[in-house]
């Protein structure tokens, strides 16, 4: 990840703010948010039906 600091890139620079740190801190974010969407996603298509 250090070759890309220098990037300009404003996708990868809000990928290492949300999700950057050491790899078990990423991870633990990556989870967090993926079962973030699935909760809510479920509950507005459960809603929805």
């Amino acid at each position: 990840m250090d070759s890309l600091k220098d990037q300009k890139n404003v996708r990868m620079r809000a990928w290492r703010v949300a999700f950057g740190g050491n790899q078990l801190d990423g991870r633990f974010k990556l989870f967090g948010f993926v079962l973030a969407f699935l909760l809510i996603g479920g509950t507005f298509f459960a809603a929805m039906s």
